[in-house]
């Protein structure tokens, strides 16, 4: 979205303003008030509408402008001059008094303007994050949807004191985010969730950067999961308004998970199926959300109980929002038969034949890695799924439409 800016317009008589044609000038300096050379001022000077004098100038090494005003431009007509950087536009406007008068630019960008910043692993006072990348984010507003668009400019690392630095940077500040991420190398991957400045799960809340030295500082949230039964799942699912077809798998998506009170409990990315799972979670209520660049994002509220101790979610993704969708269907889950459990060389699956539609079989270890995919015919009465090759322990088996919404779940065991 383009920004406009006025700034104060010096008008001054000039002791020779009627024996020489007038002129209108000025300098564009940066933040750093260091001049702007090739800077292109457009001028435009109009009366009752009406179009007079149209012009453009470019900025000499001292970042100088000059317009020579002819004299068929009346006094009072209005004057505006405008020039474009950083994807922002800057406009002085004033009534033209048929005199000298001084126009000045203060614009965006320069060679010394540098983001730099702190990666702590929980606060300000926590270990450095090393190692981690920094992502510079440029935030823009689509007038057409009238959402933000979120569009990666850079990657860094940190260093050993968890440090980073962007440097150059010819963006406004005000339309620029960082995050960052440990890499998976990183002993302490797991525990601690992608964050934004300062602390940060989603973008939406996050804090601008600024150029002010070592003042973009990320303090990573940590992600709690003392344990337990419970178990969350689902799929990302491109959404309406798109160019491709609704429900198709959406890859590499990051999912947050945190307790009712906002604690960080833990995130996954979406796979090639577009399938996350959280798995080993006490009983209790979650909010779950995908932190989807360029888009709202709705959390949805989850309870894990003994009586319904797992849950599959759904995300449609679309060009606006990234909404999720708590999924259950008690009816066509009592037609299927799911045997033997224990298992050992192969499951049995019956009843699939009375179902509509083509399903997905997925089975998932108790690390919550999918290590079973599988379609499903539905003219199969019985299906035999061979897992001799699977290690021994504690499964969660999923079956879900074509849609990706889930139609029963089963915990197994493999003996």
């Amino acid at each position: 979205m383009k920004k406009f800016y006025s700034f104060v317009v010096l008008l001054f008589w000039s002791l020779n303003a009627f024996s020489q044609a007038p002129i209108v000038h000025g300098t564009v300096v940066n933040q750093s008030s260091v001049a702007v050379a090739g800077q292109v001022i457009h001028l435009t000077d109009s009366s009752n509408g009406v179009q007079l004098y149209v012009a453009t100038d470019t900025t000499n090494a001292n970042g100088e402008y000059s317009f020579t005003i002819p004299g068929n431009v009346p006094t009072g007509s209005g004057m505006h001059l405008r020039t474009e950087k950083c994807g922002m536009v800057y406009s002085n406007s004033f009534a033209y008094q048929g005199t000298n008068a001084i126009s000045n630019f203060i614009v965006c960008g320069t060679t010394n303007n540098n983001i730099s910043g702190t990666v702590k692993l929980g606060s300000a006072t926590g270990n450095p994050a090393y190692p981690a990348t920094v992502f510079l984010i440029h935030k823009t507003l689509d007038p057409n949807t009238n959402a933000y668009v979120l569009t990666l400019i850079d990657t860094t690392a940190t260093n050993t004191n968890g440090e980073f630095q962007f440097t150059g940077i010819t963006y406004s500040a005000g339309d620029l985010l960082v995050k960052s991420a440990l890499i998976s190398s990183n002993v302490n991957y797991a525990s601690y969730l992608p964050t934004y400045k300062e602390n940060a799960l989603t973008w939406n809340v996050a804090q601008q950067v600024t150029f002010t030295a070592g003042a973009n500082n990320i303090h990573l949230i940590a992600g709690i999961n003392p344990g337990g039964p419970g178990f969350i799942g689902g799929s990302v699912l491109q959404g309406a308004n798109k160019t491709t077809n609704v429900g198709d798998p959406l890859s590499n998506k990051l999912i947050l998970l945190t307790t009712i009170n906002d604690v960080g409990i833990g995130y996954t990315y979406s796979d090639a199926n577009g399938a996350f799972t959280f798995s080993n979670l006490p009983y209790g209520t979650y909010k779950l959300f995908g932190d989807a660049w360029g888009k709202s994002n709705t959390i949805d509220t989850i309870t894990l109980s003994a009586t319904n101790p797992s849950i599959q979610v759904v995300f449609s993704e679309n060009s606006i929002q990234n909404i999720p969708t708590a999924i259950g269907n008690e009816p066509l889950a009592k037609k299927l038969n799911i045997y033997p459990n224990p298992f050992s060389d192969f499951l049995i699956v019956t009843g699939i034949n009375e179902l509509n539609g083509r399903f997905r079989l997925r089975l998932y270890n108790n690390l919550g890695i999918c290590c079973l995919s599988q379609i499903i015919d539905k003219n199969e009465s019985l299906l035999q799924i061979p897992t001799k090759q699977l290690s021994n322990g504690q499964y969660l088996l999923q079956i879900l439409n074509e849609h990706g919404e889930l139609i029963k779940t089963a915990k197994m065991i493999k003996e």
